[in-house]
Formats: C-alpha cells, sequence, structure tokens
C-alpha cells in the first residue's frame, strides 16, 4: 500500500485490492475484497465505515486498536501523511509482533516445565 501512495491517481479501493494479492488469512482477504467492492459502490463512504461489518473476526482485541489509525486516516490528507500513517501502523504491528513471540517462548517453557514436574509426579506415584 505504501508504495502505491506514491503514485498520483491511486483510488484507496484499488490499493485494497492490490493489497489482497499478498495476504494469506482468508478472513481478512476477504474482508479486503468486500471494503474495496462497497467503496466503489459507494465513493464517499470512508474506509472505517466500508469496513464495519466486513468481517477480520480473526483480528484480536490488540490488532484492531493498532490499525484503527489506518481505518480513520488513510485515504485523507496528502501522500507523504498517507505513507507516515502506514509506517506508524506498521511499527505497532511489528511492535505485536514481537511480543506475540516473547510470549510464545515463555509459554513454551511454562509447557516444558510442567511437562517435566507432571512426568516426575507420575513416576513418584508409580514407585
Amino acid at each position: 500500500m505504501e508504495i502505491g501512495l506514491g503514485y498520483q491517481g491511486q483510488l484507496l479501493e484499488e490499493l485494497l485490492d492490490r493489497s489482497v494479492q499478498g495476504e494469506t488469512n482468508r478472513d481478512i482477504m476477504l474482508a479486503l475484497k468486500d471494503t474495496a467492492r462497497r467503496m466503489r459502490t459507494c465513493p464517499l463512504l470512508s474506509l472505517e465505515s466500508a469496513l464495519e461489518g466486513g468481517g477480520m473476526q480473526s483480528l484480536k482485541e490488540a490488532d484492531r486498536a493498532a490499525l484503527s489509525p489506518l481505518w480513520l486516516g488513510l485515504g485523507s490528507g496528502d501522500i507523504s501523511t498517507q505513507q507516515n500513517l502506514l509506517r506508524a501502523v506498521q511499527t505497532a504491528l511489528a511492535a505485536q509482533i514481537d511480543q506475540a513471540k516473547a510470549q510464545a517462548t515463555k509459554d513454551q517453557r511454562l509447557a516444558l516445565s510442567l511437562g517435566f514436574i507432571g512426568g516426575g509426579v507420575v513416576f513418584l506415584f508409580l514407585l
């Protein structure tokens, strides 16, 4: 999206259609396509309004909060403002990815510890 904003004449719904190409999450892909269709049907619709009820149920609340500035600001303002907005949202999402990785590592350590403790308890019980 960020690269596409650098070209004059890009409509937001065209950018949404292009962003679907690399998407692997089916819910998000369908929501983006549906949002682009809604914006074509009603050109005065903002991105936020077009997204309402448009899916993305797989997103967690924290993800929605990180993306909300995008829904509110994309499509308004000049190109550099929109590109800065995309960069800010990318930074917020990258921080969430890092946090999720750290939590996954912590959960793995906990599961491993519980497995050892459970094995030890079973061993002692069998003695």
